[in-house]
């Protein structure tokens, strides 16, 4: 994907033109969130809003935060290295490749980055993913899945390691599944192209608890043993 690049004194915007035009930092005012057009959305330690289009899809933007400790201290700050290193530039970057793949990730709008001395703070700004698609947290509270969704989740996830993705936080929240069957992954925050696939069992190990975690937690959530094996079959391994 091509993308351009605008800056305004100490704020930076990187743009896809051919979803963006007329792309220009108003969206990511420092009043952001009484933005009129803006709602929340979703959830997680980043904060997310929906901004919803009168023409094409709507977008989601989404603000980076940090969990843990440092996030208590530092929470939407994180230590200036340079623009291309921002990680709001590499995953609008990896998003953009990613698409040219086939893989089925949201489509990358915008990346805004305002740097603040030493520190900075960063927005993504994608497409929603449509067709009524539902976190896969919310689709296993709600109903099991069949051996055949199962399948088709592992076949997703080979998809994104044959590629060499390397999703650093894959959990039940960030994987999507729309009304037509179709799997989406979400979040590539930290992710990466790696090279090999030494990777590889580690992302699953980290799924996995993920859907322990969340079984755990959660009366009725469904997951069970077989349905990891047929994850499993899917992926090939």
């Amino acid at each position: 994907m091509t993308f351009e690049q605008r800056d305004q004194g100490h704020r930076h915007l990187l743009f896809a033109p051919a979803a963006w035009p007329d792309a220009g930092f108003s969206l990511f005012d420092a009043g952001i969130r009484q933005h009129e057009a803006l709602r929340p959305f979703g959830g997680g330690r980043n904060s997310t809003w929906l901004y919803p289009r009168n023409e094409g899809p709507d977008w989601v933007l989404r603000h980076y935060a940090r969990g843990g400790l440092v996030g208590k201290l530092v929470r939407g700050r994180y230590t200036w290295l340079g623009l291309e290193r921002t990680r709001a530039w590499r995953e609008l970057r990896l998003l953009g490749w990613m698409r040219e793949q086939a893989l089925p990730v949201p489509r990358p709008i915008a990346a805004h980055v305002i740097r603040l001395g030493a520190v900075y703070e960063q927005h993504l700004l994608t497409e929603r993913i449509g067709h009524n698609a539902e976190p896969l947290q919310a689709v296993l509270q709600t109903r099991p899945m069949g051996d055949a969704e199962w399948t088709a989740l592992g076949q997703c996830l080979r998809r994104f390691h044959d590629a060499g993705v390397h999703h650093a936080d894959l959990n039940t929240g960030n994987v999507l599944l729309d009304d037509l069957g179709r799997f989406h992954l979400l979040d590539f925050d930290r992710g990466q192209r790696a090279t090999g696939h030494d990777f590889v069992p580690k992302v699953l190990a980290r799924f996995l608890r993920s859907l322990h975690k969340q079984r755990d937690r959660l009366p009725g959530f469904h997951f069970t043993d077989a349905d990891w094996a047929r994850l499993l079959d899917g992926h090939g391994r």
